[in-house]
């Protein structure tokens, strides 16, 4: 049967077309051929000049538009700063007989209101100044805020308080040491009988014989004026530092709007939000005899959640510094503390769940530490550089900030030796170091051995993992800038905000994909 003229075309154009693919074929081979024949050659080459040839290995691919450069969505920003908060302030301006007399006669403090820090802050005039540190940690914009110096838990209830539920803390609570317990009934016995010495005269003359019989006589009017002391002494800064709960007075704050750590990325990505923990005050005598006859174990306090959950902000850990880190040549009331070791100083570990932009998830750890005044930490930092490294390797990307208190004989780099040998890099070159110890601070005080001119106290370190070492999903940062947060703000009329300026850093932010790591390991299981 003769075929149509319509079918001979079709059957033209059929044998064309796989005419066509059978060519493209044949160059897609001789393509691949020449591919394997090219690494075949590279596998000749000695292993000690490889590494020269541009040829990027298939063993090791590379990690988020960090290394690779895709036109992906940009990566989301996280904003960490480190501030030291100066609660242990003592009046600068204000005479100190005027300072004494006021605290020992009057429950009172005496000093200058834009130059000096209350010696009882949490009073009710003295406030102003934690409303305006808690304003300035809000507009800092920061996503994770660590704070030092930070002495009680009722210095955090009340910053809490002006800084609302924008943010949650995260602590590790400490009972009072033996020795600021015995310091701090001593002091409350010491002015209590300054009181009765300066009263009882004008009680025995003022008032009528009958009404001193019902008082007890003598050793009931001082116990009546311990009591009182006490009762009235309890938000010195005094009595926080002695008796504060704050382990190592370190704090770490996590804003809960954040798009990196906040709640409704977490939320979006099925992460489990723990609740803020419910706040319970105690006032007066019943909270001073509390702290002084506690002997309850270390516990994790708010924001506390169970050791193996890593989807939620928790308290990981909390370690205290070797006693053999002792302050040498330090001098004033930072010298006594750090000799008595009355508050021992530590390292605060909190974990956090962080979100990339592609909704992949890890863990960030933050470290954050207050290291001792006018000392050689060499030995201290050399520990903790170890200790780093060892989260970095088998936990997650750590982040390391505080008030590290360098000496300024000695150059930055020397002194941070330990923490680079470590694997630790900063996040500013210590070569052109942020000023956060300012002389132009009104709070700021100049001691030859410690800070004798203005300097950077604060750093930032960041510690990870190479991505060939990776396996497991690791959250990825890169320091985008670094600077002094808003120093402007510690020079508006009204109580000064701390002695530092916070310092902040702000990171680029991707999580490994997981599929991307297990062909990683794979990948390094095959030798080319």
């Amino acid at each position: 049967m003769a075929s149509s003229p319509a079918a001979k075309a079709f059957g033209e154009i059929g044998e064309n077309f796989r005419a066509s693919l059978l060519a493209v074929g044949d160059g897609a081979k001789k393509v691949g051929d020449s591919i394997v024949d090219s690494a075949k050659k590279v596998g000749d080459v000695p292993s000690s000049l490889r590494r020269g040839l541009s040829m990027p290995s298939p063993a090791v691919p590379t990690f988020g538009s960090f290394s690779s450069g895709s036109s992906g969505p940009p990566p989301l920003k996280l904003k960490i700063m480190t501030w030291n908060i100066a609660i242990v302030t003592f009046p600068l301006v204000a005479p100190s007989f005027r300072a004494f007399v006021h605290l020992c006669f009057f429950w009172g403090s005496a000093h200058n209101r834009f130059s000096d820090v209350s010696l009882v802050p949490l009073e009710a005039s003295s406030l102003g100044r934690l409303a305006q540190q808690a304003d300035y940690i809000r507009q800092s914009d920061a996503d994770i805020v660590m704070l030092q110096e930070v002495p009680g838990k009722a210095f955090v209830d009340s910053l809490m308080m002006f800084l609302g539920s924008e943010f949650d803390c995260h602590y590790a609570s400490r009972p009072p040491t033996r020795g600021a317990k015995l310091m701090y009934l001593g002091f409350t016995l010491f002015f209590a009988t300054m009181q009765f010495l300066l009263f009882e005269p004008v009680l025995r003359v003022f008032i009528l014989p009958y009404w001193i019989d019902l008082t007890g006589g003598a050793l009931g009017r001082w116990l009546l004026l311990v009591c009182i002391r006490a009762m009235m002494m309890r938000t010195s800064t005094i009595v926080q530092f002695l008796l504060g709960s704050v382990g190592g007075q370190l704090v770490t704050l996590r804003r809960r709007t954040s798009l990196v750590v906040g709640d409704r990325r977490l939320a979006a990505s099925t992460a489990t939000v723990a609740p803020p923990p419910a706040r319970r005050t105690t006032h007066g005598l019943v909270w001073v005899f509390s702290r002084l006859f506690s002997s309850r174990a270390p516990e994790h306090a708010a924001g506390a959640a169970p050791e193996d959950d890593e989807s939620v902000a928790r308290v990981a850990d909390f370690w205290t510094f070797p006693r053999d880190a002792k302050a040498k040549g330090a001098s004033g009331h930072l010298g006594v503390f750090s000799s008595l070791r009355l508050r021992p100083r530590g390292v605060l570990d909190v974990s956090f769940p962080v979100v990339d932009v592609e909704g992949r998830r890890a863990t960030l750890r933050v470290l954050n530490t207050h290291l001792p005044h006018a000392c050689d930490t060499h030995a201290l930092l050399t520990a903790f550089g170890r200790r780093i490294a060892q989260t970095s390797s088998e936990h997650a990307t750590v982040v390391v900030g505080g008030d590290f208190n360098p000496l300024p004989s000695t150059s930055l780099a020397s002194q941070f030796g330990p923490l680079l040998a470590a694997g630790c890099e900063p996040t500013n070159g210590l070569e052109s170091p942020v000023i956060t110890w300012d002389f132009a601070d009104p709070l700021t005080r100049s001691d030859e051995a410690c800070t004798p001119h203005s300097m950077q106290l604060d750093f930032l370190f960041l510690h990870q993992q190479p991505p060939q070492a990776a396996t497991a999903s690791r959250c990825r940062l890169k320091a985008i800038a670094t600077e002094a947060t808003r120093p402007r703000s510690f020079f508006v009329a009204g109580s000064p905000l701390s002695d530092h300026y916070g310092l902040s850093t702000s990171f680029a932010v991707e999580v490994d994909d997981l599929q991307t790591v297990l062909l990683s390991t794979l990948g390094r299981k095959i030798d080319f």
